[in-house]
């Protein structure tokens, strides 16, 4: 895994801000930061992410991606190819720079009982694959662009980068998605023996096969937003919906009213994870309808929902179906164009949401209840939870290790130390 600077300008033309920015925040925002995992045996890219400035969010993100299937991204972007190369890695290496040796990032490593190694500094020949890709993206693809800027101001002399540039931040996402997709993962890679990274990757699977990786349950424990919240005799709200599970039962019966550590997935709020004592275990909101919806969307269907009727009003199955289809057919399709530059969600901004937009909101269950029904359910035996019984448990995250350095260099496999050796046919 590595970071890399893209050398384009992608310049918000359209918000009319360019001409109020200093030089120094033109070059900020004119460059973005493409943060990569490959596959080194099948050269196969696994995971991006596109920002301003290279975090360990990013790096998260990425971790993410290599586990997860990136279909949904390059559907987006209308690939004709898949983008379904997942699995949970044995060996992750990386730099020694911030994003990589930061606690999340570890520990996110760590949790997937992966190892992490960050080879010697100063010798490039151990970073071969990832420059050489970085070489490609930049030859083959970034260039194609007017408004590409160069590595100073003397080679790029009197061209005009600024009137030209002609791309944002989301189309470049869409256009990297794109080409990895359908071009890069398709054409003959010489340090492949002219294999294209895609056949390679479907021969290793068949040949060798991998590690499967975590379940959603087990997913979200790792990479979902963390949050803390309070269990009472009604069970965890988020965002205004309610959770339940058997789990947070016992533990209020056991502990009363206490706080309690959450993992939101921002793509589905219909079941979060919730930490009690050393193991995650799994909390379904008792409405059925709001599955599947992403947190963004939920965020802006509940402020409208807030706004046209109120903090608690009635808000039935309909209602609620309405208000999400609404979002959607005007968001969805700007969204998943942004895809791998979508900025990752904070729990800070979880918490501001609550605080201002859906301050006091509550949606009503799908069937009346009052805390007192809820509490003589429980104490008569009776279970408030809709849906199957939770998920089995998780152990807890380990410590986080530190990335150890290897003794002695790593030399890269001889078709991958010349850079002659890889080229694109036309």
């Amino acid at each position: 895994m590595d970071h890399w600077e893209v050398h384009l300008k992608s310049i918000l033309v359209a918000l009319g801000l360019w001409d109020r920015l200093n030089r120094n925040m033109r070059r900020r925002i004119g460059r973005m930061h493409l943060c990569v995992a490959i596959d080194v045996a099948t050269k196969v890219i696994l995971g991006m992410h596109l920002s301003e400035t290279p975090t360990s969010a990013d790096a998260v993100a990425v971790v993410q991606a290599i586990v997860s299937d990136k279909g949904k991204f390059a559907d987006a972007v209308g690939a004709a190819l898949p983008w379904d190369m997942h699995g949970t890695p044995e060996l992750i290496a990386t730099d020694g720079g911030s994003a990589f040796t930061a606690d999340d990032f570890g520990l996110a490593v760590a949790s997937l009982g992966c190892d992490h190694i960050i080879p010697p500094g100063g010798v490039p020949s151990l970073r071969g694959t990832m420059e050489r890709f970085f070489k490609t993206v930049h030859m083959r693809l970034i260039s194609r662009f007017h408004g590409r800027t160069f590595e100073n101001m003397l080679a790029r002399g009197d061209y005009p980068a600024e009137k030209l540039a002609n791309l944002d931040t989301r189309d470049l996402a869409w256009v990297i998605v794109r080409w990895v997709v359908d071009v890069y993962h398709a054409t003959k890679h010489d340090g492949l023996s002219g294999a294209t990274p895609r056949n390679a990757w479907l021969e290793a699977v068949e040949l060798y096969g991998t590690t499967a990786p975590p379940d959603p349950h087990v997913r979200r424990s790792i990479f979902g937003i963390p949050l803390v919240r309070t269990l009472n005799q009604e069970g965890i709200r988020i965002l205004g919906v309610r959770y339940w599970s058997d789990a947070l039962v016992e533990e209020f019966l056991d502990r009363g009213i206490v706080e309690i550590e959450i993992k939101l997935d921002p793509s589905d709020i219909g079941e979060i994870s919730v930490r009690i004592r050393r193991d995650w275990h799994a909390a379904r909101c008792v409405r059925q309808d709001v599955a599947g919806i992403d947190v963004e969307t939920w965020i802006e269907a509940a402020s409208e929902m807030r706004r046209v009727r109120g903090e608690q009003a009635d808000f039935n199955a309909n209602v609620v179906r309405n208000a999400v289809e609404a979002i959607e057919a005007v968001g969805r399709g700007a969204a998943d164009r942004e895809g791998i530059a979508n900025p990752t969600l904070t729990s800070d901004q979880i918490d501001q949401v609550e605080r201002t937009a859906l301050l006091g909101f509550s949606i009503p269950d799908p069937v009346a209840e009052t805390v007192a029904e809820d509490i003589d359910g429980l104490l008569s035996g009776g279970i408030p939870v809709t849906g199957p019984a939770s998920p089995p448990q998780v152990p807890v995250e380990p410590k986080t290790p530190r990335a150890r350095r290897p003794p002695e260099p790593i030399q890269d496999a001889p078709d991958d130390t010349d850079d002659s050796t890889f080229d694109f046919e036309d």
